[in-house]
């Protein structure tokens, strides 16, 4: 029961981060001239591209020093507080 427990809860994580991707795509498509979204779009995606290798070996690297625990901990402090930080953007 506890590898469906996992499964569940990165179903709805994955389900979740779909919702989000959506609001903020239509978020875009609301704020941006139609003539630009193409190259907003590509340039969103080329920095997630390049964003996702990087934060793999910092939190690697970090998870070393510290421990996974540790960082995990961490890490979701920071997106809590950068969600917190950031939420009159939304």
């Amino acid at each position: 029961t506890k590898q469906i427990s996992y499964l569940w809860s990165v179903v709805q994580l994955w389900d979740f981060g779909s919702i989000l991707q959506r609001c903020k795509n239509s978020t875009f498509q609301e704020k941006i001239k139609p003539e630009y979204l193409g190259r907003v779009f590509s340039l969103k995606g080329s920095i997630v591209s390049l964003a996702m290798p990087v934060g793999l070996i910092l939190s690697g690297i970090l998870a070393d020093k510290i421990g996974a625990n540790h960082w995990f901990l961490i890490s979701g402090m920071l997106i809590i507080g950068i969600v917190i930080n950031n939420r009159k953007l939304i």
